[in-house]
């Protein structure tokens, strides 16, 4: 496999913008949710908030759209209007789908580390047949530190029994890198895309634009 200094045991992927085409869907729901508010959405600020938790995500945007509201109001918006928007529009990244088969049918153990919920994850992972393909799954419910926290990552070699040298990573924030290297890991690919040109992985690990870059060999 190109780009691979070294031989890996397992395989450990990120979900939004990683597998997932999810990131024009959040910037969506997010500026539904801010207009809903009562603020005024600028399309640069998913962008600039890629990567970060919900929690400075949201109180970021109560600052910057000016809303007044009760805390709590941007994740009621949002989270119904993303829901809706998954079950309509969601997509895998390019490549994914297949890349995620064929390591399965090689025999790599898989897992999927995120931010997002189980119940966000496992629908998506089902509607695509993958769900069979990853023997762990570590989501936002699992884990009370997010990235860039290093505990999912942590948790998933656990669960894996696992060494940190033996994993392979696939991240496309900042956040996810450092949560990745904090647990130990070395191997570690970004995938670029649209919506996270601002971060800066791509100065010290080597980059992909999509699956299709990542022949299995």
């Amino acid at each position: 496999m190109r780009y691979i200094e070294k031989d890996f045991s397992a395989v450990l992927f990120d979900f939004d913008g990683t597998l997932v085409n999810s990131e024009p869907l959040k910037a969506e729901a997010l500026g539904y949710a801010v207009e809903h508010a009562g603020g005024t959405w600028r399309d640069r600020w998913y962008a600039e908030l890629l990567g970060h938790p919900w929690r400075t995500v949201e109180e970021q945007l109560m600052v910057r759209a000016g809303i007044q509201a009760r805390q709590g109001i941007l994740a009621e918006y949002f989270h119904d209007h993303y829901q809706t928007l998954l079950h309509t529009q969601v997509a895998m990244t390019t490549g994914a789908e297949d890349f995620v088969h064929r390591l399965h049918e090689h025999g790599h153990p898989l897992a999927l580390v995120t931010s997002e919920s189980r119940i966000i994850v496992e629908a998506v992972l089902k509607r695509f047949n993958l769900m069979d393909c990853f023997q762990t799954l570590v989501c936002g419910d699992d884990i009370l530190n997010p990235k860039p926290a290093p505990d999912s990552y942590r948790m998933a070699c656990q669960q894996m029994h696992l060494s940190p040298a033996e994993a392979l990573v696939f991240e496309d924030t900042d956040a996810g890198i450092t949560a990745a290297i904090r647990a130990g890991i070395t191997q570690i690919i970004g995938l670029s895309h649209d919506w996270n040109r601002n971060q800066q992985f791509h100065r010290s690990f080597p980059t992909v634009h999509s699956f299709l870059d990542q022949p299995f060999q």
